[in-house]
């Protein structure tokens, strides 16, 4: 991406690694099957979803190196869903960018309403 963008900034949003392993055994479960000739045992399943997490994270590891300095931020999950309003104006705040709290805010604070009386995909508009 950098070389593509050599000014971008990088968020970099994580969940825990025993959510993330549920969710792709989900995932392996109720999509990949229709991906193979053969349906694969559990175990190559799992076998398969370590061995991309292990080479997802070595290359994410190899690439966060070359991130340069304040252009990177990490946010779990955890953060946004508990307090999306702070968890985006701690992203806004560490890479530089100005307007959160003219323009951001309200918007983060819409979806968050939406989400609590049962919309989701975000309060519409703009």
């Amino acid at each position: 991406m950098l070389q593509l963008f050599p000014d971008a900034s990088f968020v970099y949003l994580h969940r825990h690694p025993l959510v993330v392993y549920q969710s792709a055994c989900h995932m392996a479960d109720t999509t990949y099957w229709h991906m193979y000739l053969k349906r694969p045992t559990s175990a190559q399943i799992h076998d398969f979803i370590l061995s991309q997490f292990a080479i997802l994270w070595d290359e994410f590891a190899a690439d966060r190196a070359l991130i340069p300095p304040g252009r990177l931020v990490e946010l779990s999950f955890e953060e946004l869903s508990t307090d999306p309003v702070a968890a985006v104006r701690r992203v806004y705040s560490a890479l530089g960018i100005d307007g959160f709290e003219e323009r951001v805010r309200p918007r983060v604070e819409a979806l968050q309403a939406g989400k609590a009386e049962g919309r989701h995909g975000g309060a519409g508009g703009g």
